[in-house]
């Protein structure tokens, strides 16, 4: 589906200060060492999914879901709103073979014609809708959909943002606004007869989502563009403020295969120690400090895409860390 418009390229025409939006923040959980809600101290039960690292390669700072029984369970209580925002970071290690998976669902899924349905963020592998999507049941028979109408891309990290106010239903993947659906007259979200919350899966425990999630975010209004490009880039760091503030150098940066790791601004590097992670946190490249300059070659690193590149003192404590592009 072609993006129906880019908050970033209008970003300039608001005169507003990017601040984190909190007025009608409901939840929050950042997925810092454990599921606990930073608001309302709503605190989620952990099933089976395990801590790992973040977007920007922080240590058990994101959830992994295994995609077989992995989930999160959510209290609902202040859950049920006729207004709402769902904000959340996702990786997908692999696509549904078919239907869709779930990585946030507030409500009871459909059967028969008896009950349903939820409001989810989903990701989709249906012929008629493909992508990064999200479903806002009104009755137990209809439902507004927004999808991204392509195949989602695996093991890159994502934020997404749906909204619903005044039968208006909006998905936003990456600060773009990709989908809108307003087609139904029924003016107010349903829940269904047996309401669960679920991170990482669906009510009946079914349709579980394979990869990370991070960060997510509940509000009982639909932010405005700015608050959701405030969302989107929010702890985002760029290869250009690594350059500013790091006391390592990495060049070339991005790469299509070797780098150079320049320390030189540490005085002593006795047993420091180089090491990379992809983005699941696995390591997959690590070796002993031996001078200022040290090369690398990561086309050994197999798959292309984003590293976290760390420098480790003799502790094993992180000195610095920069994300590398490898392409």
């Amino acid at each position: 589906m072609k993006k129906i418009f880019t908050i970033l390229a209008i970003a300039f025409s608001i005169n507003v200060v990017a601040q984190i939006p909190t007025n009608g923040l409901v939840r929050h959980y950042t997925f810092s060492g454990n599921a606990n809600d930073n608001v309302n101290n709503q605190h989620g039960t952990i099933i089976g999914a395990t801590l790992t690292a973040d977007k920007n390669g922080n240590p058990n700072s994101a959830f992994y879901f295994d995609g077989v029984n992995d989930y999160i369970d959510l209290p609902l209580s202040g859950l049920m709103l006729n207004e709402y925002t769902y904000s959340v970071w996702v990786l997908a290690n692999s696509l549904p073979v078919s239907g869709f998976t779930s990585v946030i669902s507030v409500g009871a899924s459909r059967v028969g014609n008896t009950q349903g349905g939820d409001q989810s963020i989903c990701l989709r592998s249906n012929p008629s809708m493909y992508g990064w999507g999200s479903t806002a049941y009104t009755d137990p028979n209809s439902a507004l959909y927004t999808y991204e109408g392509i195949p989602a891309t695996t093991m890159e990290w994502n934020h997404i943002t749906i909204t619903m106010s005044n039968n208006v239903h909006k998905l936003y993947l990456n600060c773009d606004l990709i989908s809108i659906d307003s087609s139904l007259t029924t003016v107010l979200p349903y829940y269904g007869n047996t309401p669960e919350a679920k991170i990482g899966a669906r009510e009946t425990n079914t349709n579980f989502f394979h990869g990370n999630i991070d960060d997510v975010r509940i509000y009982n209004r639909a932010l405005a563009v700015n608050e959701i490009l405030a969302l989107c880039n929010e702890g985002v760091v760029s290869i250009e403020e690594q350059k500013e503030t790091s006391s390592m150098q990495i060049y070339p940066n991005p790469t299509n295969s070797i780098i150079t790791v320049n320390i030189e601004n540490k005085a002593n590097t006795k047993g420091y120690k180089i090491e990379i992670n992809n983005l699941l946190g696995q390591t997959v490249y690590t070796n002993s400090i031996n001078s200022t300059n040290n090369s690398i070659d990561l086309s050994g690193l197999g798959n292309k895409g984003v590293y976290f590149v760390k420098v480790l003192d003799e502790n094993n404590n992180v000195v610095d860390v920069q994300k590398v592009i490898y392409h």
